[in-house]
Order: C-alpha cells, then sequence, then structure tokens
C-alpha cells in the first residue's frame, strides 16, 4: 500500500477510482508465503513512509498542456522509483494521457 501510494496514488488522491481500481484489481496481488510476506512488511515500514499528495493532482492539471507535462515527469520519477516492477499491471488503470 506504501508503494502504490508513493508510486501514483499520491498524484490522483486518497480515493480516486483509479486508485481504488488499482487496489481492487486482484490480479495486482501475489500471494506470498504467510512469514515471508509478514517480514517483508516489517522491514518496509523502516524503510519507507507515505509521502503527502501532491497538490496539484491529475484531475486538477490534464487541462494544462505545461501543469500536465511538469506532473508526468514527477509521476514518471515516483512511479519508476516505487512501482518500477508493477507498472507494466498497473497502468491498464490509468489513462493514456498521464502515462
Amino acid at each position: 500500500a506504501v508503494r502504490l501510494w508513493n508510486g501514483a496514488g499520491r498524484f490522483f488522491g486518497p480515493k480516486h477510482k483509479i486508485i481504488r481500481a488499482m487496489m481492487l484489481d486482484p490480479d495486482n496481488y501475489v500471494l506470498e508465503d504467510g512469514s515471508l510476506n509478514m517480514s517483508k512488511g516489517a522491514k518496509l515500514g523502516h524503510t519507507m513512509k507515505y509521502e503527502d499528495p501532491v497538490l496539484d493532482t491529475f484531475d486538477k492539471v490534464k487541462g494544462d498542456k505545461k501543469k500536465l507535462a511538469a506532473w508526468r515527469k514527477a509521476f514518471r520519477a515516483a512511479r519508476k522509483k516505487y512501482l518500477a516492477n508493477e507498472w507494466s499491471q498497473l497502468k491498464i488503470h490509468v489513462p493514456k494521457l498521464a502515462h
């Protein structure tokens, strides 16, 4: 959840339909052994924190080419940092304009 928020969620907003679709899609989850999963989760809490939402969310900038270009640059950097492996699955939920 932290990686999804930092890599995509904060650019759309906390209850945006795109983020809800990503989180509700069962194909976006990989089940792992319980102990391994708990261990990774515990480590993640020490190495990563939730980032604040961006002020200019996608819905606010999508009509302004200049603002959208700046938004895309920040979104792509966060996506690459937090969701590098998952992006091929997650991008089906995101409008092409945001890619």
